[in-house]
């Protein structure tokens, strides 16, 4: 695996892609109405009967409560947020670094794809929310207070999705550091400078040895040893997607490396041979041989490079029984 000297010096680097060039920075903001609100009424009530001061509680209700609707763009929110994470490296607390090979498909998908979803999500929950006004007055029986509840319109307005795209800064301490500009910045930020470009990488190298094990491993059988003591052998399922994710993989990590690390070409590369030779998923499902040479072959990349668990046998989430 990668050391803690992935980039010898960031004064001097060899290669000519500069983060500046080779990313964008990506930030994505997704709002969603919480429906909670503070009922005096109630706390002073619960107060009361408890013998306890005025300010000793608080009741929040949850205006929400057991609503479908809400809780599917929560969840929608969550979804759109790992995708993001997925796609980006860390930068700060705000901003994530996108490659710029990704940027196209990142942005198709997020205009024609995931936005569309959202706002046809938020838009059912508005044309049901009258009916959801009225369960809520079932759930919260004396409680409910019909104007606690937003109109139709503001509630649309709570719900909001938005994102934001800027350049790395030039003259970004990161940016001088890998590009190699001894200046006074330098000896200060050299050092968090070459731990982000590392992360990077490192990062990049888990997810060409996550793919590799997932594929080894769906290649694989699960032998399992039943009641009446005969033992049933099934194939793992390797979906399609799992060998278009390893080849986005090196058709990205192709052109973007930022440190121009060569255990990650060597990698990405030795990954790629494998897969536009053997790995044509009709002939992978519907060939033994096949199965057993890829699973040779990617053990054998996760060897050759000391990547630990070429072995392992631990469920994947691809693990289908076919």
């Amino acid at each position: 695996m990668l050391d803690n000297n992935t980039v010898n010096t960031v004064a001097r680097p060899k290669h000519t892609a500069s983060m500046r060039s080779s990313m964008i920075l990506i930030g994505i903001r997704l709002k969603v109405y919480t429906g909670t609100v503070t009922d005096q009424e109630v706390s002073d009530e619960v107060n009361t009967s408890k013998k306890a001061s005025s300010k000793a509680s608080r009741v929040v209700k949850y205006l929400l409560a057991d609503c479908p609707e809400h809780r599917h763009i929560i969840l929608l929110r969550q979804k759109i947020a790992n995708w993001a994470k997925a796609e980006t490296y860390p930068w700060d607390e705000s901003l994530r670094a996108l490659p710029i090979e990704r940027y196209p498909k990142f942005m198709y998908r997020w205009d024609n794809e995931l936005m569309p979803i959202w706002d046809a999500a938020v838009g059912a929950m508005a044309v049901k929310w009258k009916d959801i006004v009225s369960n809520a007055a079932f759930q919260q029986g004396d409680m409910f207070k019909r104007e606690d509840f937003l109109t139709a319109d503001q509630l649309k307005g709570r719900f909001r999705a938005r994102l934001y795209k800027t350049e790395i800064p030039e003259g970004d301490f990161r940016e001088i550091a890998v590009q190699g500009i001894a200046d006074d910045l330098h000896a200060h930020y050299a050092k968090q400078a070459t731990g982000i470009v590392n992360g990077i990488v490192e990062n990049q190298m888990q997810q060409l040895v996550k793919v590799m094990q997932s594929i080894s491993h769906c290649c694989g059988y699960n032998i399992k040893t039943l009641d009446n003591g005969t033992t049933k052998i099934s194939r793992r399922k390797l979906h399609e997607d799992t060998i278009k994710r390893a080849l986005e993989y090196c058709e990205t990590f192709k052109q973007f490396n930022v440190s121009g690390n060569q255990e990650l070409e060597d990698t990405r590369a030795a990954l790629e041979n494998v897969l536009l030779t053997y790995g044509d998923i009709d002939v992978l499902r519907s060939s033994e041989h096949a199965r057993a040479h890829i699973k040779t072959e990617m053990d054998s990349i996760l060897c050759k490079f000391s990547f630990p668990g070429a072995n392992e046998t631990s469920a994947s989430e691809d693990e289908i029984e076919e």
